[in-house]
């Protein structure tokens, strides 16, 4: 079977497209089906677990200061 995704590490909650992915598309990772829903392309991340907002606030204020850093 091929993988149309990366999953960077087990833990992760997201994986890299390797592909387009079309609304409606099944996927299936580590035995869990989920439905594509909205159009996305290659090399856009897909969310396979539930993100808290504060972590992903904190992720993004992350990336905000190392950008401002440079």
């Amino acid at each position: 079977m091929e993988t149309n995704y990366i999953l960077v590490n087990k833990n992760d909650n997201v994986i890299v497209t390797l592909k387009e992915y079309t609304q409606g598309e099944k996927l299936t990772i580590d035995n869990f089906e989920l439905t594509i829903q909205s159009d996305i392309p290659v090399g856009h991340k897909i969310a396979i677990k539930k993100i808290n907002q504060n972590a992903a606030k904190n992720f993004v204020d992350a990336v905000a200061k190392v950008r401002s850093s440079k």
